[in-house]
């Protein structure tokens, strides 16, 4: 009877942790309540909760690929996309440290063996934390990371060791330039940041425009409005389809001008269950503003674009079709 009493009061404790865990991801930093929406969807998503806790789940739906295709996986509170064009591929930030493993999972599950290109953003942990164990298991072309000053060079044990495992590895590295572009079967990377000796990480984050006919996809790291400005400084036209929003939705990203200087159909967010208020209603509210349909992957989960000549369909991971849109003049 005591072991009876011992085991049932151990999942009592189970079910309140997790209880504890919805209600927090509920109520903390509330913004308004487009935000309280947002929240209350993204806590009681089963896939929310696994990725909190760690849990692997196995991405075993096959959609169909494209000429090009990019998914924005599901990283958590963090970061990862895969560009892939025939047996070409390029991989931008590798989540936190705990994704590695199932960031690697998804790729070997795409059939890749190896990385033409990888581009860290920048180091903070949710976007590098992952990238050691892919550059320990796939032969990689290039990795490019950007130009950093000494004073925000990062001495984290995290970037320390990627670094470590590239020089073993004897892996290139480069930091690009703005205007740089590498191909990628029929796509094109162009780098679109510059950098800047006053910039902190998040504003040092490569920008990365992946440009296929008429289909632009703007990945933008974790740049905020020092980066955005600098971004309309140097572009008085800079249209794109498809924006990997900045910073989890972040509210210094995203800005209002920036937006209008990118005019996006479609809006990615790669964002988890947080203390952030991410992403925050005010970047919620500035999408919605100007009519860019908005999904994230604490709700979709991974999120797959396949692009063509004709245009590009968006779908999630359950391979429902959320938004298809044309490219054809």
């Amino acid at each position: 009877m005591k072991r009876k009493n011992r085991k049932f009061i151990t999942k009592l404790c189970c079910v309140a942790i997790v209880c504890a865990g919805i209600l927090g991801a509920i109520f903390v930093d509330l913004d308004d309540y487009a935000s309280f929406r947002f929240r209350i969807r993204k806590a009681v998503s089963l896939q929310s909760l696994l990725s909190f806790f760690s849990i692997e789940t196995s991405n075993t739906l096959q959609i169909p690929e494209a000429p090009l295709t990019i998914w924005e996986i599901d990283v958590g509170q963090g970061k990862s996309i895969l560009i892939k064009s025939g047996d070409h591929a390029a991989l931008i930030d590798a989540g936190d440290v705990e994704y590695g493993d199932r960031v690697l999972s998804f790729l070997k599950q795409k059939n890749i063996r190896q990385l033409d290109c990888v581009i860290i953003t920048h180091p903070h942990a949710d976007h590098v934390g992952g990238a050691s164990t892919i550059a320990n298991a796939l032969p990689i072309g290039i990795v490019l990371l950007p130009e950093m000053g000494e004073g925000i060079l990062p001495t984290t044990n995290i970037f320390g060791n990627f670094l470590n495992t590239l020089k073993r590895k004897k892996i290139k590295v480069h930091n690009p330039q703005k205007g740089a572009c590498f191909s990628l079967g029929v796509a094109v990377l162009e780098i679109c940041s510059a950098p800047n000796d006053t910039f902190d990480l998040n504003n040092a984050s490569i920008v990365t425009n992946v440009k296929y006919q008429k289909f632009n996809f703007l990945s933008t790291g974790d740049i905020e409005a020092a980066a955005e400005e600098q971004l309309l400084e140097n572009n008085s036209e800079f249209k794109v389809n498809v924006l990997d929003v900045a910073h989890h939705g972040g509210a210094n990203s995203t800005g209002a001008d920036f937006l209008r200087l990118v005019s996006p159909d479609v809006a990615l967010i790669s964002v988890g269950i947080n203390d952030y208020g991410h992403p925050s209603a005010k970047v919620l509210h500035r999408l919605r503003a100007q009519g860019v349909a908005c999904f994230c992957t604490s709700e979709e989960g991974t999120l797959q674009i396949n692009v063509d000549e004709n245009g590009y369909i968006v779908y999630n991971s359950k391979g429902s079709e959320l938004i298809k849109k044309s490219i054809i003049e």
